[in-house]
């Protein structure tokens, strides 16, 4: 289908690698690159939303930089295991990401950036309540 897409004339590589990124179709990020594509940052944020550690190591061998951006994406849906890898890559943003794992209701993400460090006080303690609940929300 893209092969098509590209014979039919479409031609934002930049939009087609986030959407790759996002769905974790490594060919089709390839595809993307080969024609031009080179949004790293964007692309690493959309893999991180997805959980595709293969596809973020990839946009970091590329030139993206931007590891809070990948970390509060990764909180926000919830994948521990790419939030672990943009820690170990060198993000630090644990209130951005303890808000945005609020926000998303993803509780074990959130517990994990409080674990990191994250100000509970740097977001609503009625959202925080909602989430952790009343006792570990005040811990």
């Amino acid at each position: 289908m893209v092969k098509l897409m590209i014979e039919k004339g479409a031609d934002d590589w930049n939009n087609g690698l986030c959407n790759a990124c996002e769905g974790g179709h490594m060919d089709i990020v390839n595809l993307m690159i080969e024609k031009g594509a080179d949004d790293w940052n964007d692309g690493l944020n959309y893999a991180c939303t997805g959980g595709h550690i293969d596809i973020a190591e990839l946009m970091i061998e590329k030139g993206a930089d931007d590891w809070d951006g990948g970390l509060n994406c990764a909180c926000s849906m919830g994948h521990l295991k790419m939030i672990e890898f943009m820690i170990e890559k060198g993000a630090d943003d644990w209130d951005g990401g303890l808000r945005n794992a609020c926000i998303e209701r993803q509780v074990d993400a959130a517990k994990l950036m409080i674990k990191k460090g994250a100000n509970r006080a740097s977001i609503s303690k009625e959202l925080t309540e909602k989430v952790l609940g009343k006792e570990e929300s005040n811990a």
